[in-house]
């Protein structure tokens, strides 16, 4: 048995030494000494925020390094930084610049930040003048760039050229492309993209690949991509109208100038006829599609260019027959539709080329040109039948005495009787042409008279007796 000599408080080893180190283990410094040189050597931040964010983790004192994310329109952040030690000093700096040092427990300055990644250091110097330690908040401001860096569509080249900063575009694609797909690549990593053809439902898509297939209808599509920044705010949309061409060669209407089309026009009739009265005829044409192309010629001519819902230039019509065609060319380039007019020009040909009187001799002799004859009949005749003869054989011919009603006459045969005053008479024959001119001949006819009486009788001066 282990004893103590008198006057020792414990024997090194023994148990009681081995009680008294625990005990001293576990008791807090109290020495004022050795706890001022512990706060020299305080490095540590009490507390650490930052203005534009929260931040990740929860702040520890231990810990050093944070993460904040900002919002694409904050600009700046401040930080406010508590130290631990009274006796510390703080100093800060953005993106590895110049140290500034910061009053404990107030926000700094205002720290601009830049689109990405911003790091926000923290450097705690403790008294003593040599333990550092560092803090850093790595603040990340979202971008607000909804720019695309390229576009392309899958058929047809984009007019203008691709500039991010413009909107609008237009391509052409053949009628056989009944489908495109858009490949667009952004100009911030962190956007993300959409496309829709003719608001249907918004697909996604990926930057850099082909989008989902997009169906076109024939003409005009409206393409669409959208663009989303990081910041899942802002937005900007690029359209492409997509012009698929059309295969359609048909007209909605077709209007002469002069006359009427029989039948009625039809799209899917093109074959028609039509009477006019003039030398030439115009046209109007009106194609379904408003990018096919049309012409329009007669009698084996040249094509004359018409504009759609636009009457032609004239086109020269001989009399009598004439094919006029009108040709239109849909907007592919290939499919074509032709439209047949089978055009009878009335003849404006009022003239006679003979005529003749039963009694009498016309004077002057006849001519076509002369409208106006005399002719004296002898006594006792009592009517007359006048001959005309037209010199174009759809002209119709009417006579007439003494502005008595018109009688129609077969060209080349003689007329009814038509009576006669006794002196003068006047006789008229009208032509009416095809085209609904006419034309009048006049013969004068005098009557012979029987009678050798007088009708009156006076002299200059006196009276005569008997009265006459």
């Amino acid at each position: 048995m282990n004893r103590t000599k008198p006057g020792t408080v414990f024997a090194v080893g023994g148990p009681t030494f081995m009680l008294l180190a625990f005990l001293m283990a576990c008791t807090p410094i109290t020495n004022p000494i050795q706890q001022d040189v512990a706060q020299k050597k305080n490095a540590d931040l009490a507390d650490l925020t930052a203005s534009g964010g929260t931040l990740s983790p929860v702040f520890a004192s231990d810990a050093l390094s944070y993460s904040v994310t900002a919002g694409s329109g904050v600009e700046s952040v401040t930080v406010t930084a508590t130290k631990s030690a009274t006796g510390a000093k703080i100093e800060a700096r953005l993106n590895n610049g110049g140290w500034g040092e910061l009053p404990s427990g107030s926000a700094s300055s205002a720290l601009a930040l830049t689109v990405g990644t911003n790091l926000i250091e923290l450097r705690v110097t403790a008294e003593d003048a040599k333990t550092t330690k560092t803090y850093s908040i790595s603040v990340y401001r979202l971008s607000a760039a909804a720019l695309l860096a390229s576009l392309e569509t899958s058929a047809g080249a984009l007019d203008p050229a691709f500039d991010a900063n413009s909107a609008v575009y237009w391509a052409v694609v053949a009628n056989s492309t009944t489908s495109v797909t858009v490949t667009a690549t952004v100009a911030h990593s962190g956007a993300t993209l959409q496309v829709q053809a003719n608001g249907e439902a918004w697909q996604v898509a990926s930057s850099g690949s082909a989008s989902p297939s997009l169906a076109l209808d024939v003409g005009d599509n409206a393409v669409k991509v959208k663009v989303t920044a990081e910041d899942r705010q802002t937005t900007d949309t690029y359209t492409i109208t997509v012009h698929r061409t059309s295969t359609d060669a048909s007209l909605s209407a077709l209007v002469p100038n002069n006359g009427t089309l029989v039948p009625g026009f039809s799209p899917n009739i093109q074959a028609y006829a039509l009477t006019v009265g003039t030398s030439t005829l115009s046209l109007k044409p009106t194609a379904a599609d408003s990018h096919a192309g049309i012409k329009a010629k007669a009698n084996g001519g040249a094509w004359v260019v018409v504009d759609s819902g636009s009457y032609s230039s004239p086109l020269a019509l001989s009399a009598g027959a004439n094919t006029v065609e009108v040709l239109v060319t849909a907007e592919d380039g290939v499919a074509t539709k032709t439209y047949s007019i089978s055009a009878w020009r009335q003849s404006d040909n009022a003239d006679l080329s003979s005529l003749a009187i039963s009694q009498g001799s016309l004077s002057p002799a006849f001519a076509a040109a002369t409208t106006g004859y005399s002719v004296t009949v002898a006594n006792g005749v009592n009517s007359v039948s006048v001959t005309p003869t037209a010199a174009e054989s759809h002209a119709v011919i009417q006579a007439r005495m003494n502005g008595s009603g018109w009688q129609t006459l077969t060209s080349g045969t003689a007329s009814a009787a038509l009576g006669l005053y006794v002196g003068d008479n006047s006789l008229e024959v009208k032509v009416t042409a095809e085209n609904g001119g006419t034309k009048s001949y006049v013969i004068g006819v005098h009557g012979i008279s029987s009678s050798a009486d007088l009708a009156a009788l006076s002299l200059s001066s006196g009276i005569l007796a008997p009265a006459f």
